[in-house]
């Protein structure tokens, strides 16, 4: 990557990270591999009592990939899957014990319509 390019990047990943929008830029996020596992973290936390404290198994997080893959596989699908229904973008999962839950990504508050997303600049792995 040039030295301009990496500039425009740097610039780019700084408005959207400033202020009131919604962007966090996390530079511990190097790869996609790094960003999946802070979503699984993510999906995780947010859902321990859905999960039954049983955290997500490498299979399980396997076929939340794919299932998430099928929901914004373009980007109209993908806004659409962020909207969610009722404010709550889902994904849902066979457990490994045949149960069939229904994980929350993300909710969107619509009293302060604030939603974080996670920046990574995969420039810099």
């Amino acid at each position: 990557m040039s030295h301009s390019e990496q500039m425009i990047e740097n610039q780019f990943i700084q408005i959207l990270s400033e202020k009131e929008n919604q962007w966090t830029y996390r530079p511990d996020l190097k790869s996609e591999e790094a960003l999946w596992q802070n979503f699984r973290g993510h999906l995780n936390r947010i859902n321990l009592a859905v999960l039954e404290e049983q955290l997500l198994t490498d299979k399980e997080f396997k076929q939340v990939k794919v299932e998430f893959s099928r929901l914004t596989g373009t980007p109209f699908l993908a806004s659409q899957w962020l909207r969610g229904e009722n404010g709550v973008a889902q994904v849902l999962l066979e457990r490994e014990d045949g149960k069939k839950v229904t994980l929350e990504a993300f909710r969107v508050l619509l009293q302060s319509l604030k939603i974080k997303y996670k920046v990574y600049n995969p420039s810099c792995s």
